[in-house]
């Protein structure tokens, strides 16, 4: 493992992306209440997401049992995935409050997912470890998914 960074910070980042995944959920989990015609849509992105945050600390698990086998590859900024779990908070208060259209949560749904990709998860740690990576790249391909499949939903919305 690289020696600038210690597992305390390794945890940190691993933290505050399970995080990221879980508020998530809970913007989709508040988009499927509001919109009762879509929660089954909303419903089976929490699930993934859900299953992003576990993925993310068996992860954790992973790097602390074998560290020999991690090097960092590419920083992590954790204060500005904060940033982001916070503009996701105010999101899910402002949905509650009525404040958000359908359409405008779909495009923030899909703006969430894009800045995923775009924060590259899977770059942080280099690996050969393979229990390590399929967790990485499951989480990659349900990402892209998700983005894909909201773009879509929103196109539709916009044609409406």
């Amino acid at each position: 493992m690289n020696p600038s960074l210690g597992l305390g910070e390794i945890k940190e980042v691993l933290t505050v992306m399970a995080e990221v995944e879980m508020t998530l959920a809970r913007f989709y989990k508040t988009c499927g209440e509001i919109w009762p015609e879509d929660r089954a849509f909303w419903a089976h992105l929490v699930e993934q997401e859900t299953q992003h945050a576990r993925n993310i600390l068996r992860m954790g698990k992973i790097i602390a049992k074998k560290t020999r086998l991690f090097e960092v590859h590419r920083p992590f900024n954790p204060a500005a995935m904060k940033t982001v779990l916070s503009g996701i908070c105010d999101n899910i208060e402002r949905a509650k409050k009525g404040e958000l259209s359908r359409q405008r949560v779909l495009a923030i749904a899909n703006d969430l997912e894009k800045s995923l990709l775009e924060a590259k998860y899977s770059e942080i740690f280099k690996t050969t470890d393979v229990e390590y990576q399929n967790l990485v790249d499951e989480i990659v391909k349900d990402t892209k998914t998700h983005q894909q499949v909201i773009a879509r939903r929103l196109a539709d919305a916009k044609a409406s």
